[in-house]
């Protein structure tokens, strides 16, 4: 009899939206008293679901869901895939880059995130989450991967 497979040995794959404004900005959102990573800096995004049919749709309905806006396929780029290890699991970050969309950015998910703000590179806090940093100085510098074990 075939075992299960166990969610600790699955692969999670997540998306991240680096959307940048006019002044070259980046959105980054406080996130609220959550389970995971409370109270720290994050860019938009969550889990690709088993609807998505990519990365990217997930990370185009991310926007949706979490931000208010609608984002088009052609608008959004991936510009750094990632892979690490935390406590024996997988994850896959696929980061898009964004700098149009349609609508006002609006946090829909109070609950879950305290804030957003349009911050410059250059003064991305330290209260960042630590792969979301890795990501977003992978993108500035111009690689294209990165890979962390915890």
């Amino acid at each position: 009899m075939p075992s299960k497979v166990k969610e600790a040995d699955m692969t999670t794959l997540l998306v991240h939206l680096i959307l940048r404004n006019n002044s070259g900005e980046i959105l980054l959102a406080l996130r609220g008293d959550t389970k995971n990573y409370p109270n720290m800096h994050s860019l938009p995004g969550g889990h690709v679901d088993p609807d998505d049919d990519s990365p990217r749709s997930a990370a185009i309905r991310e926007a949706a869901e979490e931000l208010g806006i609608h984002v088009r396929a052609e608008d959004i780029t991936q510009v750094v895939s990632g892979n690490r290890l935390e406590d024996g699991r997988e994850f896959i970050d696929h980061y898009f880059l964004c700098s149009s969309w349609e609508g006002e950015i609006t946090n829909l998910e109070p609950n879950k995130c305290q804030s957003l703000r349009f911050t410059a590179p250059g003064e991305i806090p330290t209260s960042t989450i630590g792969f979301v940093q890795i990501g977003l100085r992978s993108f500035l510098e111009g690689y294209q991967n990165y890979k962390m074990e915890k």
